[in-house]
């Protein structure tokens, strides 16, 4: 028995001690394409075999109109994400290379399921959307396509008609074919719009955007939100000149018509444009501090001819937290109301900041219908705290 014991131990040690020799193994894996995967058995963590079937996404129409195809992009349980894009159908991509072209030309990429609406396209026309599933390994998989064709201009039930765009401000229309539906309508930018479709649980249902509005005011207010829905609805031949839009920029009018308990009655019309860029000014300012007090500080301008400009102090605090002086004027200009601070020729005048002992800007910039038009003057001062 002692002989067998110390058999066995010296059998141990000897493979203790293969074990501590550094011999490396591989593993060699040989793909059905003949594509050859070779790796060291020691840099493998864990290796699992699995049985899990292609995954693909289901394509439906939720609905056309002259300019857009919308469907239902639903993702399969066993599937992670998808692509997706919109091409004419006239345009064949070879079954081979679909895979990869929409890899390389999505338009869409979402984890959850999808309401997507390809809009801005032409009426009449036959359009393939495709979606492509990735399975619970993020492998892409099964490709899934849908066929669809625009309507008739003549057919959609809400008409949207551009008549005029200056660079900050859109006169349209939207007239309903019939007489008795009750619409929705409002423009924004197409950066915006995009949002309002993404946005909390939406999954590209802009309508749940303004339904989610009417929840919040409903809340404020009272009432249903169905009741403040109703306070908005439109009906008739409808125009509209809405401002304070973004200058050259890409916007988006929206559409739909609503039943009073809240339902689509119909489809999601849209109709882009785009705002008018200013024409540069060729005004140069000069810009003087001419005195700085508590609560007063005067500037002075001197123009070279009489166009329009802006001038007026912001906090440093403002200014100093764009990345550039063309940024801090855009959202200056956009997002704040430089109309009341609009003047014309050689100007002296008297401003009152708010807050004591802060740096602050002297601003001038030339203004084009608000928009900027020549590069911003920009001049550091101290605001001094009350004596």
């Amino acid at each position: 028995m002692k002989k067998y014991l110390l058999l066995l131990l010296a059998v141990c040690q000897g493979v203790a001690v293969m074990a501590q020799q550094p011999t490396s193994y591989k593993m060699k894996v040989t793909l059905k394409s003949g594509e050859k995967i070779v790796m060291l058995t020691e840099d493998i963590d864990s290796l699992t075999f699995a049985d899990y079937d292609k995954v693909k996404v289901n394509l439906s129409e939720r609905f056309v109109t002259s300019s857009t195809v919308a469907v239902n992009i639903e993702l399969q349980e066993n599937s992670k994400r998808f692509y997706a894009l919109c091409l004419p159908a006239s345009q064949q991509i070879p079954e081979n290379q679909l895979k990869d072209y929409i890899l390389a030309h999505k338009t869409v990429e979402k984890e959850t399921s999808y309401k997507k609406s390809f809009d801005m396209l032409q009426p009449e026309t036959e359009y393939t959307v495709y979606a492509l599933a990735f399975d619970i390994n993020d492998v892409p998989s099964e490709v899934s396509k849908i066929t669809l064709k625009t309507g008739k201009v003549e057919d959609d039930e809400l008409t949207i008609k551009v008549n005029s765009v200056t660079r900050r401000t859109v006169d349209f229309s939207v007239k309903p074919k019939n007489p008795n539906t009750k619409f929705y309508t409002l423009c924004s930018g197409l950066d915006k719009y995009y949002k309002d479709c993404d946005e909390r649980e939406n999954h590209g249902d802009v309508v749940k955007h303004y339904i989610a509005m009417w929840t919040y005011f409903a809340s404020m207010y009272g009432g249903t939100w169905q009741s403040l829905m109703n306070n908005d609805l439109k009906s008739g031949v409808f125009q509209d000149v809405q401002g304070r839009l973004r200058w050259n920029d890409d916007q988006m009018i929206v559409a739909f018509g609503m039943n009073e308990d809240g339902t689509l009655s119909t489809p999601v019309y849209t109709k882009n444009f785009k705002t008018q860029a200013p024409t540069p000014s060729t005004n140069q300012i000069k810009l003087e501090i001419k005195s700085v007090a508590y609560r007063k500080v005067i500037l002075k301008a001197t123009t070279t001819n009489n166009d329009s400009y802006y001038l007026g102090v912001q906090p440093a605090s403002y200014v100093d937290r764009f990345s550039s002086r063309e940024e801090m004027i855009n959202h200056l200009c956009y997002e704040s109301t430089v109309e009341n601070q609009n003047f014309n020729g050689d100007t002296e005048t008297e401003f009152n900041p708010f807050k004591p002992d802060q740096d602050y800007y002297a601003i001038a910039v030339g203004l084009d219908d608000n928009a900027p038009s020549t590069a911003p003057i920009v001049i550091k001062f101290h605001h001094p705290a009350k004596n």
